[in-house]
């Protein structure tokens, strides 16, 4: 951790129990934290008010005020509420965690505790609240810039309404004019160690690209630069430090004013007139006031530029993420002899969390070889670069054991296992939802023939995904009720999945989404919800059956319907469907 952030911050420990206090105080006061412990709730919460910490290590079990409480407090005032609160208890049972989730905590330690345990989630969440007092400074001083700005006389305000450095020196140029009478100007910018006449009215052309070396004591230029004042002269020849400019035309008086931004020069206004004695002391401060909004101007210009090289680069480099982010996924459609399935995935953003996954086996069943299909459907917490890249990462695990002989709930109880490294540190998970299809071969005995109608098994398990929806060739919609704990915490491979088998005929389909589509909301902040899922699913017409792909048709008919719903309301996450036909 950085050993400012350390040295900043101050941790308040909520313990009743004074072994547990002074353990952690020797500990955490021996990293360089400054520490304070108190042993109530109630305690905590007056000093709190009183002189607010950092990071809130908090116990649950206490008397008079317990944990829950004790944060429910910290969270309503406005002093304490955005204070990272962990919780550090023997509580173990998910529901004690999910309470202390739903209370504000940040994060949750299950005592006993091992040191490295609490000091890695203390540097998470004190890097994660740097990084946010960070950017509200930032956010703060851009508010102050704006105010500021707005404030500004009619030429700063003209003088703003271009973020191209170029214009906004042309319109600097033409304003200074209402201002103050000139024959000449020179516009000075800062490159290195020299200053250049970037560009002017009434200089030679030739003069343009010119430098002036700031390190040394000529010109007079280079002295407004180095004093970072405005300096004004009534007769240049009386002068030993002026150096021409003007390609021998006749100038006596002179003015000129930095271009400061917070303090540092960015370059020199150089005003010229032939007549002696034009300017003085008031002409100073107001081509100072005047190069000030000029300044800011230009400041601006070239930070918009950098943010505009900046987001083109960042376009760039996330359009290739999703490029290879997609190229990760297999075809969104493929249509085997026995089975047909269609993809769909939108993200919410460049690159998402979301993905889908297919694989064909053959299974020696002794005397005779069945078909196994393997679909998955994932959805990872978060949003962004690193939900994409835990999505590349469980893609990897999920392709790496799905031809393993192991059943479906296997499957996910061996994934929740091997990911949980990556993603427990990072409070983050991935649910799935997954379906193994078995197809006999045409000699088999398997017991899936109805009226001659080839049809399959499917085995599904879920790790808190939406539920797998089937619509029958009949028409009938149901949900297969299974579910469990999302993969990458390690509940799951504790407390197994529920495994659900269907037997499933030709012409029926299984509908898997992501709770993008469940949870997507209209302009009036309506989720589109399970009802209105499984009722667009039903609305699918049977007659348009008759197509080669019907799975294609009803994702399009489920897509088309949840985009409606939408309209122009951004997506606050990632939208998936697979349609699985017999």
């Amino acid at each position: 951790m950085n050993a400012d952030i350390i040295n900043d911050s101050t941790i308040l420990i909520v313990d009743d129990n004074q072994t547990n206090l002074g353990v952690l105080f020797d500990y955490l006061s021996g990293l360089g934290f400054t520490v304070i412990p108190v042993k109530s709730g109630k305690r905590a919460i007056k000093l709190m008010q009183r002189q607010p910490c950092d990071i809130v290590l908090l116990d649950i079990m206490m008397p008079d005020m317990d944990g829950y409480e004790t944060c429910r407090r910290l969270k309503t005032h406005p002093t304490t509420k955005d204070i990272p609160v962990i919780f550090m208890s023997a509580l173990s049972e998910t529901v004690d965690k999910v309470k202390g989730f739903k209370t504000g905590a940040v994060d949750y330690i299950t005592k006993p505790y091992e040191y490295e345990e609490v000091l890695a989630r203390i540097e998470i969440h004190l890097t994660l609240q740097h990084m946010q007092r960070q950017l509200n400074e930032k956010n703060q001083a851009l508010h102050h810039a704006r105010m500021q700005a707005e404030s500004l006389q009619e030429v700063a305000m003209y003088l703003n309404r271009s973020l191209e450095q170029n214009t906004v020196l042309e319109k600097m140029l033409e304003q200074l004019g209402r201002i103050m009478q000139y024959d000449s100007v020179g516009v000075f910018l800062k490159k290195g160690n020299s200053l250049v006449l970037s560009t002017g009215i009434g200089v030679d052309a030739n003069h343009i690209g010119s430098r002036i070396d700031v390190l040394g004591n000529n010109p007079t230029v280079a002295q407004v630069f180095k004093k970072k004042q405005s300096l004004v002269i009534a007769n240049i020849y009386t002068e030993l430090d002026w150096e021409l400019l003007s390609n021998g035309r006749r100038i006596h008086s002179w003015v000129g004013s930095p271009f400061l931004v917070d303090e540092e020069v960015i370059g020199v206004l150089s005003v010229e007139n032939v007549q002696v004695g034009v300017y003085n002391d008031t002409d100073a401060h107001i081509l100072q006031a005047y190069a000030n909004q000029a300044a800011v101007a230009i400041h601006n210009a070239r930070l918009f530029q950098q943010i505009q090289a900046a987001n083109e680069k960042m376009q760039k480099e996330l359009a290739l993420a999703q490029e290879v982010q997609h190229s990760l996924l297999p075809s969104d459609h493929t249509n085997w002899s026995d089975i047909d399935i269609t993809c769909y995935m939108k993200a919410a953003r460049e690159i998402g969390g979301d993905f889908y996954d297919y694989r064909a086996f053959q299974i020696d069943n002794g005397s005779t070889t069945l078909t196994k299909y393997g679909i998955a459907l994932g959805d990872i917490s978060g949003k962004g670069v690193s939900a994409a890249l835990l999505m590349a990462m469980c893609l990897a695990q999920l392709d790496n054991y799905l031809s393993s002989d192991i059943s479906p709930k296997q499957l996910l109880e061996t994934l929740d296992t091997v990911i949980m490294p990556y993603f427990k540190p990072l409070n983050q998970n991935c649910a799935m939802v997954y379906v193994e299809i078995i197809i006999p071969d045409s000699a088999s005995t398997f017991p899936l023939h109805r009226g001659g109608a080839k049809g399959g098994i499917a085995k599904m398990v879920n790790a808190g995904c939406v539920m797998p929806l089937i619509k029958r060739l009949n028409g009938s919609v149901e949900w297969v009720q299974i579910g469990g704990m999302p993969l990458g915490i390690g509940l799951g491979s504790e407390t197994g999945y529920m495994e659900a088998t269907i037997e499933l005929q030709q012409g029926d389909m299984i509908i898997l989404t992501s709770d993008g589509v469940v949870e997507a909301m209209n302009e009036h902040n309506e989720m589109f919800g399970f009802e209105r899922l499984e009722h667009v699913v039903e609305l699918f017409s049977p007659d348009r059956r008759g197509s080669e792909n019907p799975c294609g048709l009803m994702l399009e008919h489920v897509k088309n319907v949840v985009m409606a719903y939408i309209g122009n309301v951004e997506l606050h996450d990632d939208l998936t469907i697979v349609v699985v036909g017999m």
